[in-house]
């Protein structure tokens, strides 16, 4: 059964009172419990009839009752949405990584550009032979380290 069709059923069911336990020392003794709802008045209305004592283990009935009555329609459309929930968070930071690791990728082919340009303007700079030149080569070489920086 997928959460879907989990959701649908506890959907189906979720006016349904199945929250409470019950167990008379009778009924312990013969491995028989209850899931149903105890009203305000004390009046026990019970849905679920568990009986173990035909599998000679009457301890259990209890066990498995409070397990029932633990996953009742709210609780498990509340697990269902907190699923949800951490699968649509999942799937945003998958996201958020695959552009991280485009832009990481990007930034490490501008970084290659960005040296090959400094390369060059290392290579131009020896060949320069005004101050004027000089001069713009050099704000040229600090932009670029700027930016190599920036990235």
């Amino acid at each position: 059964m997928n959460t879907t069709e989990l959701k649908a059923l506890a959907e189906a069911v979720k006016g349904w009172k199945l929250r409470d336990v019950l167990q008379t020392p009778d009924d312990k003794d013969e491995g028989i419990a209850f899931v149903g709802h105890q009203s305000d008045v004390g009046i026990f209305d019970d849905i679920v009839h568990i009986d173990t004592g035909n599998y000679m283990q009457p301890h259990m009935a209890i066990v498995i009752a409070t397990y029932y009555a633990a996953a009742n329609p709210d609780a498990m459309l509340a697990l269902i949405a907190d699923l949800e929930s951490a699968q649509d968070e999942r799937r945003a930071l998958l996201a958020t990584e695959q552009n991280l690791r485009e832009r990481v990728k990007a930034l490490g082919e501008f970084s290659k550009l960005a040296g090959r340009a400094l390369d060059d303007a290392y290579r131009t700079l020896k060949t320069v032979e005004s101050d004027e030149e000089q001069e713009a080569l050099d704000e040229l070489i600090e932009r670029v380290q700027a930016i190599s920086i920036q990235a």
